[in-house]
């Protein structure tokens, strides 16, 4: 395919990939059910899912049978605003994750402890504020006005149990960046 030079660069390296990854059908770029495939296809590499795969519990399920597919917790408190609002870009509520949107430091622990092997923190732009307005492919234009910052997204990591921080900031980082046997070293 198309992507496979970029692929095997990564493979010859032993380089991690990140996908950004969507759940907006009408988003062609980044389709979260093609993301899975690769990573699927390519066991001998290690990926990453930005943005908790847009909360896709189907995604989820998914990912825990790919030992070489991690989620990030990036830009995680904007994409709970963009479920309490049932934004289209994430799953309608009974395909998504089952927790608590509204409390952003709530959800980050159940979904850390639900998948504490999963998880990485920071991996794509671990905070920022999405202000857009846009037209869709389907001509609907959208105005997303979400603010976080840095320090907000620190707050919700560092709520959590300190091994739990350590499993998702450290133990699972290294596994993703330096593979399975980097950890026994770590």
């Amino acid at each position: 395919g198309k992507g496979k030079p970029i692929l095997d660069f990564a493979a010859r390296r032993q380089l991690p990939v990140v996908f950004h990854v969507s759940y907006d059908p009408g988003d062609p770029w980044a389709p979260l059910a093609d993301a899975l495939d690769v990573v699927e296809a390519n066991p001998g590499l290690r990926f990453c899912l930005a943005h908790t795969a847009r909360f896709s519990k189907a995604a989820f399920e998914r990912a825990q049978t790919l030992p070489n597919c991690f989620i990030d917790f990036s830009a995680f408190k904007i994409h709970c605003d963009l479920a309490v609002a049932n934004y289209h870009g994430i799953p309608p509520p009974a395909e998504r994750l089952d927790v608590d949107y509204a409390n952003p430091q709530a959800a980050l622990r159940q979904i850390a402890e639900c998948f504490p092997y999963k998880m990485l923190w920071g991996t794509d732009a671990p905070y920022y504020s999405f202000i857009k307005k846009y037209t869709d492919v389907h001509g609907v234009v959208t105005d997303v006005a979400l603010r976080s910052s840095y320090g907000a997204e620190c707050a919700l990591l560092n709520a959590l149990p300190r091994a739990l921080v350590r499993k998702i900031a450290f133990d699972n980082t290294v596994r993703f960046l330096f593979g399975a046997s980097a950890e026994k070293n770590a």
